[in-house]
């Protein structure tokens, strides 16, 4: 008997042994696990920082990419029709032998010039329809002026500068008027330039200080948020070394500074070298809270792993306990369904959920239900994460509709595979109202039933997205639908007057549409030409669709401008 108890002693140790082992094993596997989780969530976050810092740099890039191709297409436009009206001013003056104010403000009036001056010949303004101009000497604002008087140079027309007398955005065309007389100066007001600016700067963009800043580094325009104050003013300048890089090298520069980008976009004249600068101050932080959504499923994996070391810890003391008393049972039951917990977390470990999942299921039904359902909730938890990752990125959280990044992919990629069709920019009027005086709880109930009428409206495969606080874009993948009666039911939809604390409220839309061509189109120059006719609805008096429509200019440069404007049908 005595025998027999020491073998049967001797087997409890043996197995207790090997339950320890096993329990060790069991461990080591799961702390393996754990520092894969954490190294791929080290990585994870690495790659995706890197990705985001790419998508911010892009995105802005591209906008103050588009604003850079308007500012360079507006000033060559303007130089042409200025260049007309002061050589219309001098055949006036060589007829009558001299001029005066009726001639001036005759031309001014005629050639919608901002204004234009007449110098004798010693540099001074005798005929000005701005007063302030008057009695000034030419030569003193910029000794070059003297080379047209001495005839080295035919006419001189400037870059966008600052008014000595208002400090507004100006740009000047100079010729000389005959038999030395003087001088003739034609100007035009290019403050529209700082409006299109201003409304970059929204906290949708993450844009929050833009300048236009010269080659002598003076800033010529300034536009900030409504709540920021700007760290430069017009006329300051800004001694930055990335601005001479994009101006020697005509490339865009990127420069992180604490939690912002410092972006430099080169604005290119005809000739393709830098003439100016788009200087913005991005704020990235919206962009990376995408990044927090990795850290959620590993951080519950990590957890339930910690769980199930303890919960191994205590079943092994237990287990003991069963094998002291109840070895037969212990050697039947208990060492194979350890077994195949072991090969259970090494095939997590090793990530062969996949490829081994119907044999780990046939091989969960020997294991405890805690074991079971690890692997399971394991998968499951990061397959749910992943779906909803998925949405975050292609999603408005608010609306439901596609967001800016999405909505643009979309259009891209059809525009890029020949497609053609009708892009619709929409617009909000009023909603600031909405937001300052009945909430932006209220507000953000407006922006969901903005996008149900707009779902109403339009077709399931037309792509319909939410590209700022109060803007949206529409696509139509065809021409073939008479795009006035579309367009009018819109605006018929978004017309609503809300009622709240006795304060109502209407709302309508202001909306501008760009058409596919029959050569080549690509996104960028739709959404400019649609952006373009939106704008003008605005001016119009909102609540109205305006039509861009195409044409080509006249080779008379002074009828050129006068055509331009009539390019915008509404």
């Amino acid at each position: 008997m005595k025998k027999r108890g020491s073998i049967k002693s001797k087997l409890v140790i043996l197995m207790i042994i090997i339950l320890i082992g096993m329990a060790v094993s069991f461990i080591n596997q799961i702390n393996k696990l754990s520092i894969i989780l954490d190294q791929e969530k080290i990585l994870l976050n690495k790659e995706m920082l890197t990705e985001l810092g790419k998508y911010v740099t892009d995105e802005v890039q591209d906008i103050l990419t588009n604003v850079s191709n308007y500012i360079t297409t507006l000033e060559e436009e303007v130089d042409k029709n200025m260049l007309s009206s002061a050589l219309l001013i001098r055949e006036i003056d060589i007829l009558k032998d001299d001029l005066n104010m009726d001639d001036i403000n005759y031309v001014n009036d005629l050639t919608n010039m901002s204004d234009i001056y007449i110098t004798d010949e010693n540099g001074i303004f005798i005929y000005s329809t701005e007063e302030a101009a008057l009695g000034l000497n030419i030569f003193d604002i910029d000794p070059d002026y003297k080379n047209i008087v001495s005839g080295e140079i035919a006419s001189m027309q400037s870059g966008l500068r600052l008014k000595v007398t208002n400090k507004s955005i100006f740009k000047f065309t100079t010729i000389a008027r005959p038999n030395g007389k003087g001088l003739i100066q034609t100007g035009y007001d290019s403050n529209n330039i700082e409006a299109l600016l201003d409304v970059l700067i929204s906290e949708t963009h993450e844009i929050e200080e833009l300048y236009l800043i010269n080659k002598n580094n003076v800033v010529l325009t300034q536009n900030t948020l409504h709540d920021k104050t700007p760290s430069y003013l017009k006329g300051e300048k800004i001694n930055f070394s990335e601005i001479k890089t994009v101006f020697n090298l005509n490339i865009p520069a990127i420069k992180p500074i604490g939690d912002f980008f410092k972006v430099f976009i080169p604005v290119k004249d005809y000739t393709g070298y830098a003439k100016y600068v788009l200087y913005a101050k991005v704020n990235p932080e919206s962009y990376m809270k995408i990044s927090q959504t990795i850290d959620k499923p590993l951080e519950i994996v990590s957890g339930q792993l910690n769980n199930v070391t303890s919960k191994i810890i205590l079943n092994t003391f237990l287990l003991i306990i069963v094998l002291i008393m109840l070895v037969p049972l212990i050697i039947i039951f208990c060492l194979r369904p350890i077994k195949l917990f072991e090969r259970q977390l090494k095939t997590i470990a090793n990530n062969n959920t996949d490829k081994n999942y119907d044999v780990l299921l046939y091989e969960a039904n020997f294991l405890s239900s805690e074991l079971v359902g690890l692997s399971l909730a394991m998968q499951s938890i990061i397959a749910k994460n992943e779906l909803s990752l998925k949405k975050q990125i292609e999603r408005d959280g608010l609306s439901g509709l596609y967001n800016k990044v999405t909505t643009e992919k979309l259009i891209s990629e059809h525009l890029s595979n020949g497609g053609e069709g009708i892009l619709i920019m929409i617009d909000i009027d009023n909603f600031k109202g909405i937001n300052d005086n009945l909430g932006h709880d209220f507000g953000d109930y407006v922006i969901k039933d903005v996008a149900y009428k707009l779902n109403s409206v339009f077709m399931q495969n037309d792509i319909i997205g939410r590209i700022g606080g109060d803007e949206f874009m529409v696509f139509i993948k065809s021409k073939n639908i008479q795009i006035e009666t579309k367009c009018t039911q819109l605006c018929n939809a978004i017309v609503t007057t809300y009622s709240e604390r006795g304060i109502d409220i209407s709302i309508s839309a202001s909306v501008g549409i760009a058409m596919t061509r029959e050569v080549s189109s690509n996104f960028k120059d739709l959404y400019l030409n649609a952006d373009i006719a939106m704008y003008e609805s605005k001016k119009l008096g909102k609540n109205r669709f305006t039509i861009y429509t195409y044409s080509t200019p006249s080779n008379n440069d002074f009828s050129a401008k006068l055509e331009y404007k009539n390019f915008i049908e509404s």
